[in-house]
């Protein structure tokens, strides 16, 4: 048993995957109670969280001789969502291509303006490519995993940037841009308008983003 210091990018996902775990065995251990109550989700993940990784464990499995079996690894690969446009305005039926970790995989957008495609949990970046009929090509730069968790500033800042909402870096400061963007987004869900991040705003930011 050891102690990890999540690095930028690192999920509980990746963090199991790279220790030959189910992500499942190193999230709900005991020793990551503490975290689990600090983190919404073993997902998003802070830089510098301590994350308590438990030795592999040997299973005897009892099989015939002489035929072949499979064995299916639990919890590999992870997933990938992302959505263009809105409730009402959806981005549907735009051709993309995703480049991860060197491969590209094509696809149009659904008729909720989302595309989704299965990937290793140790993937960290990308690149997407829409092709919109007509107009120019549109490139996003992908950092896999690289939101912080809701709690901090940078994760509201970062879910805000997503969104559309802020051009700012991601300075875990409350300063006037990031105040703005988060009034101008609390105004589109019919929110109060506060100086800081308060509960609804979190949760609206978490339903309008997700993860």
């Amino acid at each position: 048993m050891r102690k990890h210091v999540v690095r930028r990018g690192e999920c509980i996902s990746s963090i199991a995957f790279e220790n030959g775990h189910f992500w499942r065995v190193v999230w709900e251990h005991p020793d990551n109670a503490s975290l689990r109550a600090k983190r919404e989700s073993g997902h998003v993940l802070m830089e510098g969280d301590e994350v308590t990784v438990p030795d592999l464990r040997q299973k005897a499995v009892e099989v015939a001789a002489g035929q072949s079996h499979k064995f299916r690894r639990k919890g590999v690969p992870d997933k990938l969502r992302l959505r263009f446009g809105d409730d009402e305005y959806p981005r549907a039926g735009v051709p993309y291509t995703l480049i991860i970790d060197g491969q590209e995989l094509r696809g149009a957008t659904d008729a909720k303006g989302e595309l989704s495609h299965y990937l290793s949990p140790a993937a960290r970046r990308g690149e997407l490519i829409l092709q919109p009929e007509g107009a120019p090509e549109e490139h996003y730069q992908l950092e896999l995993r690289g939101l912080d968790p809701i709690a901090e500033v940078t994760g509201v800042q970062g879910r805000l940037r997503n969104l559309g909402f802020y051009k700012g870096p991601l300075d875990g400061q409350l300063g006037d841009d990031t105040v703005r963007a988060m009034q101008d987004f609390q105004a589109t869900r019919r929110l109060a308008q506060t100086p800081a991040p308060d509960d609804a705003t979190r949760q609206a930011l978490l339903d309008a983003h997700g993860g």
